[in-house]
């Protein structure tokens, strides 16, 4: 294990002011309290300063809520026993982060989100930060820590994974790789193994620790990795091996599924992995199918289901009882069948055109309740039906790359100017 030097900062001065309750966007902010502390490379940088609003209204018990990784829970099933915002997205609490803002994790009364430069720590109720640690220079945005058993653990593309206490003590770090801030990958539990991953190497260590068991390097960009406990399955961005399944135990390969030019983060969820990625091209006739989703048996690999969308998917999905959700680079969410991959509805998120220059975005969707929350690049928070696709809210929040997460009445979601908001019903 290489400990990388870090830095703790702890947060004494709340950050959050009162305003009209129900207005949205609210200008009036506070400023924190901002000092200075010693980067890894022993010259001095300034803290980042944020700036959090809160709405006047009740607080909801948070204490048994929990989405604590990307997708809910190690599975990356994108679904989870909690309780969703309710009838309308009214803002609750918005803090806005210098550096930035990825893919949030609820757990314990607490938000952990990983900045550009920083891990944060936020009440979940309010939005007062409550501490922050230095980490090195990420991407834009950074996966989702995960909250587990009194961690934080993360892995945000600086080429270390980290563990903290949910106090914001430091645990443990250890390398990965040098880090070029491509990391996309959420760290995995697997009982007596953390899974972690960086750009093309993955490995199991010690989660007590972070002592490595084990590790591999996969031809291509690691895109995302879940794990049943048995298996870690990973999404790669390759036309030789878009997804690979590992033991946990050891990191032998046991199969691997090549009909796909890249497979982002699957969800495997009752002995079937599920999920979407880029065009491949069929050997049989020629022809390419646009935007596939599948489902593997994940003991084996072996396809039970192929299914085609109109464009390429480049999100995680969810996996609800009976129905597995996908986006696409067209703004389009699809409902398939779990068992058959029968196509059940589609629905345009998108506001813009189909001739629009950028492909609009949509962030990997969140089920809760029967409704699916989903962020676009065309700025908004968007609430589906599961049952039809009709579009039964949405508010804006500025362009989003990052995926919501569900708790406590709230749902959490980053925009790209790195505001991190919490909607829910007054």
């Amino acid at each position: 294990m290489t400990d990388r030097p870090h830095t703790r900062r702890a947060l004494l001065a709340s950050l959050a002011t009162v305003t009209t309750a129900g207005c949205l966007r609210s200008q009036a902010n506070q400023e924190a309290d901002t000092t200075t502390q010693r980067s890894t490379d022993g010259g001095q940088r300034q803290s980042t300063t944020a700036e959090a609003t809160r709405t006047e209204t009740g607080e909801p018990d948070l204490s048994s809520e929990a989405w604590p990784t990307f997708g809910a829970d190690r599975t990356g099933r994108g679904t989870a026993d909690v309780t969703g915002p309710g009838r309308t997205l009214d803002e609750r609490w918005s803090v806005t982060f210098d550096s930035g803002a990825g893919d949030p994790a609820i757990a314990s009364e607490t938000v952990a989100v990983v900045g550009r430069t920083e891990l944060f720590a936020l009440d979940a109720a309010t939005g007062e930060r409550r501490w922050s640690f230095e980490i090195g220079l990420t991407d834009e945005t950074s996966p989702a820590p995960t909250v587990q058993d009194g961690r934080v653990y993360a892995t945000p593309g600086d080429g270390y994974a980290y563990a903290l206490s949910t106090d914001g003590e430091f645990q443990w770090s250890t390398q990965l790789t040098d880090g070029n801030g491509s990391g996309v990958a959420t760290p995995r539990p697997a009982g007596e193994t953390l899974v972690i991953a960086d750009q093309s190497r993955i490995a199991g260590v010690d989660p007590e620790t972070g002592e490595e068991q084990w590790s591999a390097t996969l031809e291509g960009t690691i895109l995302g990795v879940v794990t049943d406990g048995e298996y870690a399955y990973a999404g790669v961005l390759s036309s030789d091996q878009s997804l690979v399944a590992l033991d946990t135990a050891t990191g032998d390969r046991v199969w691997s599924y090549d009909a796909l030019e890249n497979a982002h983060g699957p969800a495997v969820v009752d002995g079937r992995v599920y999920g979407g990625g880029a065009e491949t091209l069929s050997e049989d006739d020629g022809t390419r199918d646009v935007g596939p989703v599948y489902a593997l048996d994940a003991a084996t690999g072996e396809e039970q289901w192929r299914a085609v969308v109109d464009a390429n998917v480049a999100t995680s999905p969810a996996v609800g009882e009976e129905t597995v959700f996908v986006t696409d680079l067209d703004g389009r969410m699809s409902a398939f069948d779990r068992d058959s991959g029968e196509s059940r509805w589609q629905t345009r998120l998108r506001t813009e055109t189909l001739d629009s220059p950028q492909p609009l975005r949509t962030s990997a969707p969140a089920l809760v309740d029967g409704t699916l929350y989903v962020g676009t690049l065309d700025g908004r928070l968007v609430a589906v039906n599961a049952d039809d696709g009709n579009v039964e809210r949405a508010v804006d929040v500025g362009e989003i790359r990052c995926s919501p997460a569900v708790a406590g009445g709230h749902v959490l979601v980053g925009n790209t100017d790195g505001e991190l908001t919490a909607f829910g019903t007054e």
